[in-house]
């Protein structure tokens, strides 16, 4: 599934079919189910982890003295839950953190059909450098739409690739 604030995470990703938080009423979200916790010391025993995906899409309020969380829905609150359609890992190193290395490409996936390889460095993105973007935004590509063509610059052993990434909905 991915590396984690303790280490590697293994589990899967799927869809849960509908879920009720407070008088809100939410289809087909993303959740994790991890084979395994990691430092069962440090966590509560639980089934899977439906994440900020949810959180994101409400404008929220904590009212720690009568412990309650009111929430109200933000301009995020209509968008589709989706997850990562690249098939890439990758983080951000370097100088000011503006170097995109690819870590991992999952088997069969749209990074994968076009030819991304791990340690290769993201450059740009639709002819725009990862250098002006923010983490954010590109997450936000790699999941915005199913079968979505992007063009990749790519830095590998002294040269320069350019390839199209045709996302595919993977979850």
């Amino acid at each position: 599934m991915g590396q984690g604030l303790t280490g590697p995470l293994n589990g899967r990703i799927g869809r849960i079919g509908e879920i009720e938080v407070g008088k809100y009423r939410f289809k087909s979200v993303i959740t994790s189910f991890l084979d395994t916790m990691p430092r069962p010391a440090f966590t509560v025993a639980r089934d899977g982890n439906l994440g900020i995906g949810i959180l994101k899409k409400f404008l929220m309020v904590f009212d720690y003295a009568n412990n309650k969380l009111y929430l109200k829905p933000n301009y995020k609150f209509k968008e589709p839950f989706e997850h990562d359609m690249s098939g890439l890992e990758y983080y951000a190193a370097g100088n000011e953190l503006k170097n995109i290395i690819v870590s991992r490409v999952e088997p069969g996936s749209a990074g994968a059909d076009a030819g991304i390889k791990a340690n290769d460095q993201i450059t740009g993105i639709n002819l725009r450098s990862v250098g002006q973007m923010t983490m954010t935004e590109i997450d936000n590509l790699f999941r915005s739409r199913d079968k979505r063509s992007l063009v990749v610059e790519v830095y590998r052993d002294g040269e320069y690739l350019t390839v199209i990434l045709t996302l595919k909905r993977r979850v």
